[in-house]
């Protein structure tokens, strides 16, 4: 069978040919998020070999090799005459968090979750962070990495650039085991404002080993600036999140503005 081409008659996009990952890779990728995201629960009985070639537009042997691979993580089991059967308990219980809040809702994913320091350096602004920080490339800043986890699973990975005199009190110790803003207020600045940006990119190697994803997964992407109350910027944050394992919540009431538009309810953190 030709394994590249259009859509199989099962209205899935067949698998091209394109890139370097195998053909029964990717095929295992898509099912593995499929069991891992919910979409398919523990006693689903997949497709047969057969159905998933043709769906796929991949030989049977390619459907073979995905399908066993999955047995070996242990999220299916195979057996002849049954089919395979997904055996993965599957725990839909990602940390939610309201975008409006700003101050509770880290507060409240960092009472919730665990935190491991993955980097703690001092080096010198790069050209992007320099301007969202209104500083000249080549300042020194305070850089961290952190990995957040719930679970056991990390969710979040958290690199910070900070102005010294607001990163005063971190220490590995300190960021492995206290809110930054606790840091910060510590250190004399007040959390004024923030503005944030969401958007979406996909983990390259290092980040696939770190969050413990396929590399090429997508990942939710939130950055973040601090201000302190003279409205000076002095942190610049970039979270990057596992979407089946984070989701942020916005609730929305009706605006009473000619438009006719949104705008955030104050609802309670963690609803």
């Amino acid at each position: 069978m030709d394994e590249g081409g259009a859509v199989g008659e099962g209205g899935r996009a067949a698998l091209g040919r394109e890139g370097p990952t195998p053909l029964y890779h990717r095929l295992y990728v898509i099912f593995r998020e499929k069991i891992l995201g919910g979409e398919l629960r523990d006693g689903d009985v997949l497709p047969a070999e057969l159905d998933i070639a043709r769906d796929y537009g991949v030989s049977r042997i390619t459907a073979k090799r995905a399908l066993d691979d999955l047995a070996a993580e242990g999220l299916v089991s195979r057996q002849r005459g049954r089919g395979t059967m997904v055996t993965h308990h599957y725990r839909p219980a990602p940390i939610r968090a309201p975008l409006d809040g700003l101050i509770a809702t880290i507060q409240n994913i960092g009472a919730r979750s665990g935190v491991r320091l993955v980097s703690l350096a001092r080096v010198a602004a790069p050209a992007a962070i320099a301007e969202e920080l209104t500083i000249d490339p080549g300042t020194e800043l305070v850089a961290a990495e952190r990995v957040r986890s719930a679970d056991g699973r990390p969710f979040a990975l958290l690199a910070t650039h900070t102005l010294p005199a607001a990163a005063a009190a971190f220490t590995e110790r300190s960021l492995a085991h206290r809110p930054r803003l606790g840091l910060f207020e510590e250190a004399g600045f007040a959390v004024a404002a923030a503005r944030q940006r969401l958007s979406a990119q996909l983990a390259d190697d290092r980040l696939a080993v770190l969050l413990e994803v396929e590399p090429g997964a997508a990942l939710l992407r939130l950055t973040r600036t601090m201000y302190d109350q003279a409205m000076r910027p002095f942190d610049h944050l970039v979270s990057l999140y596992v979407p089946g394992r984070f989701e942020y919540r916005m609730d929305l009431t009706r605006s009473d503005d000619e438009d006719g538009g949104w705008k955030p309810a104050r609802l309670s953190v963690g609803e």
